[in-house]
């Protein structure tokens, strides 16, 4: 087109490119050339010569090391990196040699990329991409994915990318590097059309058909410009033709809107991103499912597990107290429950109180038991079970199941006589199968009937093994041990009623009276509560620790095999935390599906645990959300690291290994 504006869109003067790694290599010595608007250029030269450097160094993909690069007559160093990004996105179009399609997105989702990194509405995404597709013959393609596509019909694609934001400046290296001649043919048509309609084409190549039909040539040779002549002076023009803070939408409602449009758009690609490798994405969401199912399942099942000790506990001996008379012989009348004197039914009364029992217990050695007068028959056994006296109510407060069922009534009254409830052990081994008149033992030479069989105790150790005894036979047994009431109460009133117990029962010499509680298990509760779940949530912490590592290898391997895209998403202007936040929203996205799975998981493996285990389920309908929560920050710890990785990579150092 030659120059249409005295000023050039393009200037360097003296620019310099050294790489100082290990060894200090200058790419580019005092690189000096003007381009105008709506110019077609060729840069040639051999390879190795600096050529996609300097084309790096125009897009604004890398910086130079010296001299001056003129952009619409601003300096380019004067750019903040904000502002740099912004140049890209509505200023420069890319297209490379390799062209860079994502693989996993379809033609018309590449096509689009440029336009969601800027944010446009969705429906002029839409429209832009139509119109690219059409113009590139590309419309018949739209919905298929970049793998399948064939090399010309991605480097179509990938130039239909480059132009769909309407770029005012186009940068290709090498275009047409690896096609055939049909289809290179088709890209130098639509690169001479782009120039036409004033849009200013840079092209690196080594085919001699494309310098032939670019307006003119820049060779580079050893890093220096061969041709110089068209180089000429000009004045700096601050004001020019790119006006880029008119084309950014600076009131506050837009900069909301573009925000979120900003936000959706890079994670609606993480979520593409995801669904296009579903194998990789299985894999870590399995992995998120077992960290946050673990956590849920070790909170379920220890709090359960809690429960289960806490009532066991309460089973055991939580409510119980016990005292005595000082000094007092089991004769006396304050040891018959049915006494006034004796001050159950004063205990009774108290609050909390659910019963109160008798047992005046017998010592080993001293007692016959046989089913036949002692003495009567040689090789009789002698001694057999635990012998104790005891009333109706100590088998209330213990639960005890008794067959019949009214025994205990019998045993309290006595009108028949001495009766006794035999243990289901002591009645098998004395062969006595069920109570009833004709069944009968002798102990110590006494008759005496049994009334009753023990089938099932709740609160009383060692009942298979225990005969009870009704009061009548206080007088006939020997070797007494001990004596004491029972009270049982509600859990949590053991404390204040053994405190009341000696004021009820003799309020002007309370030290009569001897009391004792099972040790107060509740902090022992709480402790075993506290402890169990403590170490199960170690467990559970250990695991989402090792998911949170293994995602984030996992993620940062995706980051170097994907510098390539990253690299493309620079070049079309995506911020540093625009990249961050796509990885951060990949990792949040599968934390997040894994957070959901793993609750679920973790709630049914709750319910089958405490099912196996006959337990009752403790399981706090929050759970689900603990899941999600948990899900959610490993997959963002998991994520930020190789997403720092991501933001700082250098695009320049992405397209060449790409």
């Amino acid at each position: 087109m030659g120059r249409s504006s005295k000023n050039p869109i393009i200037s360097l003067r003296g620019v310099e490119k050294t790489y100082t790694d290990s060894v200090r290599t200058t790419v580019l010595r005092s690189i000096n050339f003007d381009i105008f608007p709506g110019e077609f250029v060729a840069i040639v030269g051999p390879s190795g010569s600096g050529k996609s450097t300097l084309l790096n160094i125009l897009g604004l993909l890398s910086r130079y090391s010296g001299g001056k690069y003129f952009l619409d007559g601003k300096e380019v160093s004067q750019y903040s990196e904000s502002e740099l990004n912004r140049v890209r996105r509505e200023i420069f179009g890319f297209v490379f040699q390799s062209s860079y399609i994502i693989p996993e997105d379809s033609a018309a989702g590449n096509i689009a990329l440029g336009l969601r990194i800027r944010r446009d509405p969705p429906a002029e995404q839409f429209s832009a991409v139509r119109s690219v597709l059409n113009r590139f013959g590309l419309s018949h393609r739209a919905n298929v994915l970049g793998k399948t596509l064939s090399g010309g019909e991605r480097q179509r694609v990938a130039l239909a990318r480059a132009i769909a934001p309407g770029p005012l400046v186009l940068l290709a290296d090498e275009p047409t590097g690896s096609l055939d001649s049909e289809n290179s043919r088709i890209i130098l048509e639509h690169l001479k059309k782009l120039s036409l309609s004033g849009v200013t084409v840079v092209v690196i190549t080594h085919d001699p058909t494309i310098a032939a039909s670019a307006d003119r040539s820049i060779k580079i040779v050893d890093g220096i410009v061969g041709d110089v002549e068209d180089c000429i002076e000009w004045e700096s023009n601050i004001n020019g033709l790119l006006p880029f803070k008119e084309k950014i939408h600076n009131s506050l409602p837009n900069r909301v809107s573009l925000f979120f449009r900003g936000f959706w758009g890079e994670f609606i690609d993480a979520i593409s991103n995801h669904s296009s490798k579903p194998a990789r994405s299985l894999l870590l969401l399995i992995a998120f499912l077992l960290g946050a199912g673990g956590l849920v399942a070790s909170v379920g099942i220890s709090e359960s597990a809690a429960s289960q000790v806490s009532e066991r506990l309460t089973a055991a001996a939580l409510d119980e107290i016990t005292y005595s008379w000082r000094g007092i012989s089991n004769t006396d009348p304050r040891y018959d429950p049915d006494s006034d004197e004796s001050g159950v039914h004063r205990i009774l009364r108290l609050p909390g109180v659910v019963g109160v029992g008798l047992q005046i217990r017998a010592g080993a050695g001293g007692n016959h038991v046989s089913l036949l007068p002692w003495g009567s028959v040689s090789g009789q056994e002698g001694e057999l079970g635990n012998i104790s006296i005891v009333n109706s109510g100590f088998f209330a407060i213990n639960n005890m199941i008794v067959i019949p069922n009214n025994a205990p009534i019998l045993l309290d009254s006595g009108w028949e006589g001495n009766s006794a409830v035999l243990g289901q052990k002591i009645a098998e081994d004395l062969g006595i199968s069920e109570a009833g008149p004709d069944r009968a033992i002798w102990i110590n030479g006494q008759s005496v009937s049994i009334v009753g069989i023990v089938k099932g105790k709740a609160g009383m150790a060692d009942m298979d093994n225990s005969i009870l005894l009704s009061r009548s036979m206080l007088d006939h047994v020997n070797n007494y041990a001990d004596s004491r009431f029972i009270v049982r109460t509600v859990p949590g009133y053991p404390a204040p009623v053994a405190e009341a117990i000696p004021y009820v029962l003799s309020p002007d010499n309370t030290g009569i009276i001897s009391v004792q509680t099972v040790a107060d298990l509740r902090y022992l509760q709480r402790g075993v509560a506290s402890d169990l779940g403590a170490f199960i949530a170690t467990i559970s912490w250990v695991l989402l620790a090792l998911v949170t590592m293994s995602a984030a290898t996992a993620m940062y391997l995706s980051v170097q095999s994907r510098s390539a895209e990253i690299a493309l998403r620079r070049a079309l202007g995506a911020s540093r935390a625009s990249v961050w936040r796509l990885f951060m929203s990949e990792g949040l996205a599968i934390g997040l599906a894994g957070g959901v799975a793993g609750g679920a998981v973790g709630v049914v493996a709750v319910v089958a645990v405490c099912a196996s285990q006959g337990w009752s389920i403790v399981l706090n309908p929050l759970s689900i959300l603990l899941g999600v929560g948990a899900g959610l920050v490993t997959g963002a710890l998991s994520a930020t690291y190789p997403a720092f990785i991501a933001a700082i990579c250098d695009p320049a150092d992405g397209i060449r290994g790409g």
